[in-house]
């Protein structure tokens, strides 16, 4: 894909879009005190493709789907119990 429905270069307009949502979150977030934001889309982009994409390079691997979800529970959660370990990085991919 090249272009988008706008007419913009798919990456700009996937960029553009990417931002004004992450900075309508971070306002709701401020102004809301039950919301918060969770960064697991930029947990997935930060993190080597390789190890982040499956063979697509478009659907994120299930390990990093793990990843992701057992941080948010970790993140999230409270108790010791539901609070099992999760890695505490943002980025660190899952060793294949």
């Amino acid at each position: 894909m090249v272009r988008s429905f706008t007419g913009q270069d798919v990456l700009e307009a996937n960029s553009y879009s990417k931002s004004l949502l992450r900075v309508a979150a971070e306002m709701a977030r401020e102004r809301l005190a039950f919301v918060d934001y969770f960064p697991s889309y930029e947990s997935v982009t930060l993190t080597d493709r390789s190890r982040a994409y499956g063979p697509d390079r478009i659907h994120p691997t299930a390990e990093i789907v793990e990843l992701n979800v057992g941080r948010m529970l970790a993140a999230y959660r409270q108790g010791p119990a539901d609070c099992a370990a999760a890695p505490d990085r943002v980025g660190a991919a899952p060793k294949n």
